[in-house]
């Protein structure tokens, strides 16, 4: 499930990314994309070194990581609106 949070997250910077095409804003388009995807790969990667860890701490912090991941795909897709 966890990963399924990272799935949202891209979808939503891609549809993003849509949108920004079809308004013939692709290079700024792209740019906030390719931005959004780094971030979201990273946390991700960060994520998955540590997961074979089984303690409290570890758990606590994947819970909090959930709740980030809508946060950064919500934050990708209000920039540069007026």
């Amino acid at each position: 499930m966890f990963d399924l949070t990272f799935v949202v997250a891209i979808a939503r910077a891609a549809a993003r990314l849509h949108h920004g095409v079809v308004e013939h804003h692709t290079a700024q388009a792209v740019a906030g994309y390719l931005l959004a995807f780094a971030a979201i790969w990273w946390a991700w990667m960060n994520y998955t070194r540590f997961a074979s860890a089984d303690d409290m701490l570890y758990r606590i912090l994947t819970m909090v990581q959930m709740g980030d991941r809508p946060c950064l795909s919500t934050i990708r897709a209000n920039c540069g609106e007026k």
